[in-house]
């Protein structure tokens, strides 16, 4: 019951921040901060 709980209590923060992290490197990836600029 108390793995339960944990589980509930987390699973919409570990979604969150996986979401969070997913728009950041989306952010990244568009605005090319981890490329070099293309000639």
């Amino acid at each position: 019951m108390l793995m339960m709980g944990i589980l509930i209590w987390l699973g919409p923060a570990v979604i969150g921040f996986l979401l969070m992290m997913l728009l950041f490197w989306l952010l990244v990836e568009l605005a090319g901060w981890n490329k070099t600029p293309h000639r």
